[in-house]
């Protein structure tokens, strides 16, 4: 008897890895140099994540994005980090993707590098994601930084704001699909990410 356990249901993330300083995107290494990323700011979550290789990713998400309140960090192993749904406009097997995918880390650099691009926006507008509420960011990958500021080195990936835009289709959102993605982006995870000390801890 087939209970399914093994389905062929495709699961949707994207990662980038700053120890080797590429993206990956459903386990499949892509060129996203230059290339267009469509963002949902309505899907961002924040919180404390633990990441195993081999088990599912541990996600203890605030009340409200970037607020801790009550959300005390569950344990050592669990390091700031963030969720939110990406659209990347890249080409697969010759076809442009349309699918919105998972991005989710709680590797420092990646925090920094998605962090820098929301302040950039708000630093030009404070006012940007109020005015443009069910909107979505439209930015560029142009690269990636070493950050060599701390305790150890990281890669930041860079992006270019280029302004807001109508979503082409809704990021849609089943638990059990984004459990299977957390599984299969775990298992493909390294723990060694990032070698430097956790900079948004409290």
């Amino acid at each position: 008897m087939d209970l399914g356990f093994g389905s062929s249901e495709k699961t949707e993330w994207i990662s980038f890895k700053p120890s080797a300083n590429f993206w990956l995107m459903d386990d499949v290494e892509i060129d996203m140099m230059g290339k267009g990323i469509l963002i949902d700011p309505s899907t961002i979550k924040t919180g404390w994540i633990k990441i195993a290789q081999g088990m599912a990713p541990d996600c203890h998400w605030d009340e409200k994005v970037g607020k801790r309140n009550g959300n005390d960090r569950p344990s050592e192993d669990h390091r700031r980090g963030f969720s939110v749904m990406v659209l990347p406009k890249i080409k697969v097997e010759d076809e442009m993707n349309d699918k919105w995918k998972q991005w989710q880390s709680n590797s420092v650099g990646v925090f920094m590098g998605f962090q820098d691009l929301l302040s950039s926006i708000t630093r030009a507008d404070k006012d940007a994601f109020s005015k443009n509420e069910g909107k979505v960011i439209q930015a560029k990958y142009t690269g990636s930084k070493v950050n060599d500021g701390g305790v150890g080195k990281t890669r930041i990936p860079q992006f270019d704001f280029l302004g807001w835009g109508e979503a082409p289709s809704s990021p849609q959102i089943d638990v059990e699909a984004e459990q299977r993605m957390d599984m299969e982006e775990s298992q493909s995870s390294k723990s060694n990410d990032d070698d430097v000390e956790n900079l948004f801890a409290s």
